[in-house]
């Protein structure tokens, strides 16, 4: 497209998506082993970035053509020979795949290679014909192949393995190597990982302790690889957020700007509103500054937009308000204002004009601001625009107080109608949560939801002292109310108790009576199952526990459970002593069982008053003096009849 004579010859590079011209591959080029990239007869290109050019050390390479290439036995290098015809020059190129590198360029009118390695090269020295010739002998691995089976085999891992496996692994270490002191972005570090994992599972035989153990350091550069990576992709989310943010404050300066620049700067709010913006964006470009990865020369540069703005907005101020009905409009506000305030009916109807006044106020404080920073104006000037934003403070203060005092009287006037009803709903709901307490509990509940209401008044009306003292006297009244139901309903509850244990207790004294009648234990389960006293007595131990008397529910359930346990093993033992209930039988004996309750009885003996057991032959002689002075009435039965007087 330039009318260029001479071809362009370029190289891309997928990899790291650069494009090289390197015009030496006109004349020719090959392909480097195992995809390293390229040679041509004035150097190479290798597929990270890397390139020689050997042009710079004087040599020219101008028509120069492959003439073949030779690989040595080892398949550690490669020889590539260029051909110029003309001057019948070559160029020798050995190519090292581990180092990944050619070395100087042999330079010579002819070579001849021997079946060991050795290269015997005709050195060029003049271009005129010459009887004698300069020669050069090198050593070099490329021998034949004959001679190369004729030598001693290595033993152990290198043996085993070969040149070619070996030299494949030791190239790919060997540019791990590289990789890891030279990957700085994501694609190197992507490919560092990639060919750290390689190596670890195609070339096994490096975990041997022959080959170094190398194993665990391909899997330390794997994780650190790993870790870099995400490293880099943290740093590239935090660059593209301070670039985001570099992009929107500059959107925000220009819109800043159009507005500034769109007033009509009639008013004097246009001057402090616009001044006050200009210079809140330089605070927030100075916080922008202050983060990580930003361009700090593109922050520069939109704060000088914005201190040019300022110093053209400064001087459009000067001229404005040096004009005396430039503060027309800030008097006709404060004189509306006070107006409406006079005119306000309710509390709620201030606010909206305690706003505006504190607008104007605002507003007054940046001009202010703005006529203390007009450093060139003349002290005269300076001290008349002074006096007349003194002026305009006054007028402000004067009707921020009248407001004050108006809004303290409409409040008052207001809270005292609020603060009536408010208690009259406070007494009813005291009077309704004091009937609805049936229990302590329920009385304490009560108490914290009175004493809530009371303190969410206390917070409404805490300005007004007459109020405060009203809700605390309020307050101790409510307490003593629920503390005299609380203590009530508790005694009733103990009374309540104190009668279900004793109605229990007595059940249960009761029950080993009746359950000694009953014969089996069939009998004493269906007793305690259906009996109505003792359906009567579990129900009383349930009233028990709802009334949280646990213990002693539990305590009179455990003896009613004994209690039935008791008669069950009675049972038992009355089965296995005796054949009925009326008898006891010891082997082939039968005893009656006489159930008559064991009590003492006073008789006259033929010597002195006995006691017997009644039911028993028991008797014992009574030692009592005193006895004897009524020897004569011992056997009379009756007041009213003795052995002489018929009753």
């Amino acid at each position: 497209p330039y009318r260029e004579s001479a071809w362009r010859h370029l190289v891309y590079n997928k990899r790291n998506r650069q494009v090289v011209r390197i015009d030496e591959i006109g004349d020719s080029c090959l392909e480097l082993p195992e995809d390293h990239g390229i040679v041509f007869p004035g150097g190479y290109y290798l597929e990270s970035g890397e390139s020689k050019h050997f042009a710079e050390l004087g040599h020219d390479f101008a028509g120069f053509r492959l003439k073949r290439q030779i690989r040595a036995p080892s398949g550690e290098d490669v020889l590539y020979v260029f051909h110029e015809e003309l001057s019948g020059r070559y160029a020798l190129l050995p190519y090292n795949l581990i180092d990944r590198s050619i070395g100087s360029p042999l330079l010579a009118n002819g070579y001849a290679r021997f079946d060991d390695g050795r290269l015997l090269l005709f050195t060029p020295e003049l271009d005129e014909p010459a009887r004698l010739h300069t020669m050069q002998l090198w050593s070099s691995p490329f021998c034949s192949d004959e001679h190369a089976a004729a030598q001693v085999r290595p033993e152990g891992l290198l043996g085993r393995l070969g040149n070619a496996v070996l030299v494949r692994g030791l190239a790919e270490l060997r540019q791990l190597a590289r990789l890891a002191e030279d990957a700085d972005t994501r694609p190197a570090y992507e490919r560092l990982i990639r060919l750290a994992a390689r190596s670890r599972d195609a070339y096994p035989w490096l975990a041997e302790a022959e080959a170094g153990a190398l194993h665990e350091p391909l899997q330390e550069i794997h994780k650190a690889a790993d870790a870099a990576l995400q490293a880099y992709e943290r740093l590239e989310v935090q660059r593209a957020q301070a670039r985001q943010a570099v992009d929107h404050a500059a959107g925000e300066v220009r819109e800043l700007l159009s507005q500034t620049e769109s007033l009509l700067w009639q008013q004097p709010d246009d001057f402090t509103r616009a001044i006050a913006a200009l210079k809140r964006r330089r605070g927030e470009l100075v916080g922008l500054a202050e983060q990580p990865h930003v361009d700090e020369q593109a922050i520069a540069q939109l704060d000088g937009q914005l201190q040019d703005t300022l110093r053209r907005v400064g001087d459009r101020a000067i001229k404005f308000f040096s004009d005396p009905a430039a503060f027309a409009d800030l008097r006709s506000g404060l004189e509306q204002l006070s107006s409406e305030v006079e005119q306000a009916a309710t509390s709620a109807a201030l606010r909206p004009l305690a706003e505006q006044l504190d607008e104007l106020a605002e507003s007054l404080d940046g001009l202010s601001e703005l006529i203390a920073g007009f450093e060139q104006t003349d002290a005269q000037a300076r001290a008349e625009l002074l006096a007349a934003t003194s002026g305009l403070y006054a007028d402000v203060n004067r009707l921020r107080s009248r407001l004050k005092q108006r809004s303290e009287g409409l409040v008052e006037t207001e809270q005292g109608l609020e603060f009536g009803a408010q208690l009259t709903v406070l007494e009813q709901s005291l009077q309704h949560q004091l009937a609805r307490c049936d229990t302590p509990e329920a009385a304490d509940e009560g108490l914290a939801r009175a004493i809530s209401q009371i303190e969410t008044l206390e917070g409404r009306f805490a300005t007004q002292p007459r109020f405060a003292e009203e809700l605390v006297q309020r307050r101790e009244t409510v307490l003593e109310a629920f503390a005299a139901r609380r203590e009530q309903l508790q005694a009733e509850r103990n009374r309540r108790t104190s009668a279900l244990r004793v109605a229990v207790e007595r059940i249960l004294d009761g029950v080993p009576r009746r359950v000694g009648r009953l014969t089996d234990g069939e009998a004493i389960h269906a007793f305690f199952a259906a009996d109505t006293l003792v359906e009567r007595a579990r129900h009383q131990i349930d009233q028990l526990r709802e009334l949280g008397e646990n213990v002693a529910a539990d305590e009179l359930a455990s003896r009613l459970q004994a209690l039935k346990e008791a008669g069950l093993r009675d049972a038992r033992d009355r089965a296995e002593l005796g054949t009925s209930g009326d008898s006891l039988a010891l082997g082939a004996q039968r005893f009656s069982i006489e159930r008559q309750a064991l009590e003492p009885v006073l008789l006259p003996g033929p010597e002195a008053l006995q006691l017997q057991l009644a039911g028993t032959d028991y008797r014992r002689q009574l030692q009592w003096p005193e006895a004897e002075r009524f020897r004569e009435v011992w056997t009379q039965l009756l007041v009213s009849e003795n052995a002489d007087v018929y009753r």
